[in-house]
């Protein structure tokens, strides 16, 4: 007996050999993942039936009488039984496949084996069909486990063997029964040790197969999570139709899923892949799938039809990874990685789809609060604009009072002027950033009202350059500006002074600067103008022209102050280009 098990172990080697340098080859590897489909499952039958065929090759010839026949034939003897690894393809085929593939295996073999004779042909036949089918029951029982472990495939090879020799004895002829026990005692201990360690050995490969399918695949999914992460900052991530159909399209070109499915907390947003006849935008989301993402909050499997909701018989998709997004704490929405076979979710793809939920919450978190900063932010600037219309309004109205008595006509004019103003600034107020043509009018308005005021001691000089690019400026920034210079300036001195406005190329976009020859900023007042966001002491005007700078345009376009080599006040900021047009 000893040395019969050692020829069938040898002789099974050699077809695990042949199996394990198969998994090497990629267009092989399709049989570790057998697909649906009636036509995909007689190739994976046929292929598990031609293993089959080997191992039935690979066997010895044991005649009825025991003698045991070591040369290789292509048919056995009339009165002999052919003994060898064939039915171990076949478990694994059931194991792999699903009762199915197995039925279809075992089916295709038998077939073989009628066709090979020999002694109890039949008897080949039958344990064939029914391990096949038995393997894929016991698949289906273990379903859990994509490919059963080496250790319980052991167990479940022992019975096609005991199978095979009980089968022997029933087709035994009355008269041989004595003959029929005696050959079972001598290849049934050998088939069984065999045959089990054979599907161990065969499962054990598999697993390894598959691992290496796995991480390779581990690696194609990083990869497709790093073009993801670069093609976030190109999405609008407000769960709209826009981005999701972006993202969807994406995740189906990278993952290679059955198909994908965006969606809100009710409704489809978009679906690409399998399904798109009857999964459309707009559509409300299935009822099992909104329930997994509102109740848990937490990353869910699917492994059959009806617990994804669709009332469609022929619909294709059999699984699905469902993955919650979040934003501020609460569920958005989520995506469904679907599969088209329910044992055909990987923990790969499960970790993948974990990673992805993540990174997209992520950014929908940093699209919420950058909404909010924006938000807060346009209400602070409305306030800050606020604060400064007053406070010229003010200053302007008491000018326009003392004139009334004293020259009406040139109130008069004054009021024409800060009626041009006012409308400017109004058209201005719904915008965050104005053209600086706008701007300009505004700032000229302003100066009318100041040399009226002044009897024309003040004297502005504006020196413009030609064919400036487009800029935007924040609205009501040039007229505080001037008013500094005014005020802190040139008011309390009798002879008046000069203000030179100049708006000049600088690089690819335009230099403000504002100049007069008053008598500077005080030192307190350009120690604190050193920061580049700091308050600037002795002034609103200045402070919240520095801070609306800074917030619409970045830091880079701050207001910056400075004495001027020969006595004055000089403040300055830059307006970065935004076309190439010129400002007309």
């Amino acid at each position: 007996m000893g040395a019969l098990t050692f020829v069938i172990l040898q002789r099974s080697a050699l077809l695990l050999v042949a199996v394990f340098a198969l998994t090497r080859i990629r267009v092989f590897r399709h049989l570790l993942d057998p697909a649906d489909g009636i036509r995909l499952r007689w190739l994976d039958a046929l292929v598990f039936a031609v293993f089959a065929a080997a191992g039935s090759e690979l066997g010895l010839d044991v005649s009825l009488s025991g003698q045991v026949s070591h040369v290789w034939h292509w048919r056995p003897a009339a009165d002999a039984l052919r003994i060898g690894p064939d039915v171990v393809a076949i478990v694994i085929a059931g194991l792999l496949g699903g009762p199915a593939v197995g039925l279809l295996a075992g089916v295709l073999t038998g077939g073989w084996l009628l066709v090979m004779g020999g002694a109890d042909p039949w008897a080949g036949v039958l344990t064939q069909i029914l391990a096949g089918g038995l393997a894929g029951l016991t698949a289906h029982f273990f379903a859990d486990e994509r490919v059963l472990a080496p250790h319980k495939a052991v167990f479940v090879g022992l019975f096609a063997p005991v199978l095979y020799t009980g089968m022997l004895l029933v087709f035994t002829p009355p008269g041989q029964v004595e003959q029929g026990i005696a050959v079972v005692n001598q290849i049934g201990p050998p088939l069984v040790i065999a045959d089990s360690l054979a599907v161990g050995v065969f499962s054990a490969i598999v697993h390894v197969a598959r691992a290496e399918e796995e991480q390779a695949t581990a690696r194609e999914m990083q990869r497709a999570l790093t073009l993801v992460e670069r093609a976030l900052s190109h999405l609008r991530w407000q769960l709209d139709e826009p981005s999701a159909q972006k993202l969807a399209e994406l995740l189906m070109r990278e993952l290679r899923t059955a198909a994908v499915t965006v969606c809100d907390r009710q409704r489809l947003l978009a679906h690409v892949g399998k399904g798109a006849d009857h999964h459309r935008p707009g559509d409300p989301v299935p009822e099992p799938a909104l329930r997994m993402l509102l109740q848990s909050g937490e990353l869910r499997t699917v492994a059959d039809r009806v617990s994804l909701g669709c009332s469609r018989p022929d619909c294709p998709l059999r699984g699905a990874v469902v993955v919650p997004l979040h934003q501020s704490g609460e569920i958005a929405g989520g995506v469904i990685l679907y599969v088209s076979r329910a044992r055909g979710i990987r923990s790969a793809d499960i970790e993948l789809a974990r990673g992805l939920g993540k990174l997209i919450s992520r950014e929908l978190d940093v699209a919420a609060a950058e909404m909010l900063r924006r938000t807060i932010q346009d209400m602070r600037l409305r306030n800050l604009q606020a604060q400064v219309h007053p406070h010229f309004l003010f200053n302007t109205l008491n000018l326009i009072s003392g004139l009334v008595r004293i020259d009406p006509d040139r109130a008069r004019r004054l009021i024409v002027r800060l009626g041009q103003f006012l409308r400017a600034s109004l058209r201005a107020s719904e915008q965050r950033l104005v053209p600086l043509a706008e701007e300009l009018e505004m700032a000229f308005a302003y100066t009318d009202i100041v040399k009226a005021r002044f009897d024309d001691r003040i004297v502005f000089d504006w020196r413009i350059d030609e064919n400036l690019p487009s800029v935007l400026i924040p609205p009501g920034t040039l007229q505080p500006l001037v008013e500094n210079s005014v005020k802190h300036g040139l008011s309390v001195r009798p002879e008046g002074g000069r203000i030179q406005v100049q708006i000049r190329h600088a690089g690819t976009g335009v230099q403000v600067e504002v100049r007069d020859d008053g008598p500077g900023f005080p030192p307190d007042v350009l120690y604190s103008a050193g920061c580049t966001d700091g308050e600037i002491p002795g002034g609103v005007g200045l402070s919240i022209v520095r801070q609306r700078l800074v917030a619409l345009l970045g830091a880079e376009s701050t207001l910056r102050l400075a004495n001027g080599p020969h006595g004055g006040a000089v403040v300055w900021f830059h307006l970065p280009a935004r076309a190439k047009e010129g400002v007309g």
